[in-house]
């Protein structure tokens, strides 16, 4: 990857997180996969994007690790093990992070899946947005 294309990359991400300020949120979830790849390049499947106001971080399965370390060098990345889901992990990141408010693809997040995440990450405020990547697009 060239540096330009990770300036491109850094520059549409950076537009998030001053979009979370705007709506009052510590961090935002993307979990739509041609958004995280329009923000990250990552072309795999399975993947969250979780960008707060200090740290991006692309959560993953190790199916994709060298796939990340090519399509988005120096993007933090926290890989699931077998038998952990991807709500598990993207509740450990919040809760590390200590986001207490989160927004989120609405359109693009499921019901069940909403309800998994509440369920591992049970001290955080999901705020449901519709279509607020495709508009930094």
């Amino acid at each position: 990857m060239t540096a330009t294309s990770m300036d491109r990359f850094t520059s549409r991400r950076e537009k998030v997180s001053q979009s979370c300020r705007s709506l009052k949120c510590e961090a935002f979830l993307v979990t739509h996969p041609v958004n995280v790849s329009y923000l990250t390049g990552f072309r795999g499947e399975d993947s969250y994007l979780l960008i707060g106001p200090d740290r991006t971080l692309l959560l993953s399965d190790t199916r994709f690790e060298e796939q990340i370390e090519e399509e988005c060098a120096g993007l933090d990345a926290e890989l699931r093990r077998p038998g952990q889901t991807l709500s598990e992990i993207t509740g450990m990141a919040l809760k590390k992070a200590g986001c207490r408010s989160v927004a989120f693809e609405a359109d693009a997040l499921t019901v069940g899946g909403l309800e998994s995440l509440r369920q591992h990450s049970q001290a955080v405020e999901w705020n449901p947005q519709t279509g607020q990547i495709e508009r930094l697009r």
